[in-house]
C-alpha cells in the first residue's frame, strides 16, 4: 500500500479542525480571532443571483460578518446544475477562504460529469437549513395527494403536466 504525498480535503478539514481547537484552547480569544480570517473570505453560490439559494447565501454571510466582524463577499457561478461554482471553489487553496454556497447538498454535479473530483467524498458539508420540495395544487383539484397524482399519470400517460411557476389568471 503506498502512502499518498499529500492530504485530501476531508483530511485537511479533520487536521484544521483539531488544530483550530487546540489553538482556542491555548490562546487567548483574543489572539486567535485576530490570525483567522486575514483576508476577505468569498461564498461561490452555485445558483443565479437574486433565487432564494443566493438570498438565503447572502443574509447568512451578512449575519456572520457581523457577528465575527468579518468580511464575506458573496459571488455568482451559476451553470451546470451547480458544477461551474463547484469546480470553482474544487479548485481553490483548500483554505478556509473559498466556500461553496449551494442548496440542498448537491450531488448531480459529479453523477452528470460536471465535477472531475468527487465532492461528496472530498468536503464536509455543513447546513444552515433545509427545505423539502412540495407540490401545490388548487383546493377544487381533481389530486389531494401525490398517489392521485401518480395514478393519473400512470392511467393516462402525457395528461399530466407540471410547472415551477404558477399560472397567471386568466
Amino acid at each position: 500500500m503506498t502512502k499518498k504525498s499529500k492530504l485530501d480535503r476531508r483530511e485537511f478539514l479533520a487536521a484544521a479542525g483539531a488544530g483550530m481547537a487546540a489553538l482556542q484552547i491555548t490562546m487567548p480569544s483574543g489572539a486567535f480571532a485576530q490570525s483567522f480570517p486575514g483576508r476577505p473570505i468569498t461564498v461561490v453560490v452555485m445558483y443565479g443571483a437574486g433565487g432564494g439559494t443566493d438570498t438565503i447565501m447572502r443574509k447568512l454571510a451578512e449575519e456572520m460578518a457581523k457577528a465575527q466582524g468579518w468580511t464575506i463577499n458573496v459571488i455568482n457561478k451559476p451553470g451546470a446544475v451547480g458544477g461551474v461554482a463547484t469546480q470553482f471553489v474544487g479548485a481553490a487553496r483548500s483554505d478556509g477562504y473559498t466556500v461553496l454556497g449551494g442548496a440542498n447538498y448537491n450531488r448531480f454535479v459529479r453523477v452528470l460529469g460536471h465535477a472531475d473530483f468527487v465532492p461528496w467524498e472530498d468536503w464536509v458539508p455543513m447546513k444552515a437549513g433545509n427545505a423539502l420540495a412540495s407540490w401545490s395544487v388548487r383546493k377544487d383539484s381533481p389530486f389531494q395527494n401525490f398517489d392521485d397524482i401518480i395514478k393519473a399519470s400512470m392511467a393516462n400517460p402525457g395528461s399530466v403536466s407540471i410547472c415551477n411557476y404558477p399560472a397567471t389568471p386568466t
